[in-house]
């Protein structure tokens, strides 16, 4: 029953419009809000589904072989700034989610 809830719920996102990541980081951000929204997507979706959604919602993930700087990290421009020490956690935090995130793809799919 929770299973179903959950795909019922997912479903709701499943018709999500692009989200851009380029918006992130913002002045406050340690976790990446559009890599946790996928990340939750891909517990609750097929890996087909899953890849489906992805193209979608994230169009400028990159295929293997590409170049493409479409994450940039989060650089603290003062370092011993303690305010600014969020950066480290959202790098840290990014880097977990897109693990997951590539994991769930399809083993054919050019993103992996």
């Amino acid at each position: 029953m929770a299973a179903l809830r959950r795909r019922e719920y997912a479903q709701l996102f499943w018709r999500a419009q692009k989200r851009a990541a380029a918006y992130e980081p913002s002045g406050e951000d340690f976790l990446s809000p559009v890599l946790g929204e996928a990340d939750v997507m891909r517990r609750v979706l097929t890996p087909k589904e899953f890849a489906s959604w992805l193209t979608t919602f994230l169009p400028q993930v990159p295929t293997k072989g590409s170049n493409a700087a479409w994450l940039p990290v989060a650089v603290s421009p003062d370092p011993s700034y303690p305010k600014l020490a969020h950066l480290d956690g959202l790098n840290l935090s990014r880097a977990w989610m897109l693990d997951g995130i590539l994991s769930a793809l399809p083993a054919e799919d050019q993103r992996r």
